[in-house]
């Protein structure tokens, strides 16, 4: 596996995401919330064998980075560790990370570093605790 990290406005991403992101059961993963990208998005995509098995859109805003509205193919620990990985490794240092997340999906955060901060009816918004 490996993990990609893309400016919201990179061509490549079309490529690697744009299948996804129109997919039905894909948006009904995201709770039927569309997905969004500008320049002011950095894109973690978690690829294998050519093909995307998930992807991390990252909102960078006012030193805050917003985790939210990600995608992985069957709920996979191995891919949701590799993707926090990377977001974590590539943001931490000049970021604030805050994650909108879904409540089945609290754990794998949480083994990222993660906290919970206030909890929501299907979602919970996360702080990255940093060491």
């Amino acid at each position: 596996m490996e993990v990609i990290e893309l400016e919201g406005e990179d061509k490549r991403l079309y490529n690697l995401v744009a299948r996804l992101v129109m997919n039905p059961q894909v948006l009904r993963y995201n709770q039927n919330y569309p997905f969004r990208t500008s320049q002011e998005y950095r894109w973690f995509v978690a690829t294998e064998a050519g093909e995307t098995i998930g992807f991390l859109p990252v909102k960078l805003v006012d030193g805050k980075a917003v985790l939210n509205n990600y995608y992985v193919c069957g709920d996979d620990k191995n891919v949701f560790s590799a993707l926090l990985a990377g977001a974590v490794q590539g943001l931490a240092k000049d970021f604030f990370l805050e994650a909108v997340v879904q409540s089945p999906h609290v754990g794998f955060f949480e083994k990222s570093g993660f906290s919970v901060a206030h909890y929501w009816k299907r979602f919970a918004k996360m702080i990255y605790r940093k060491e």
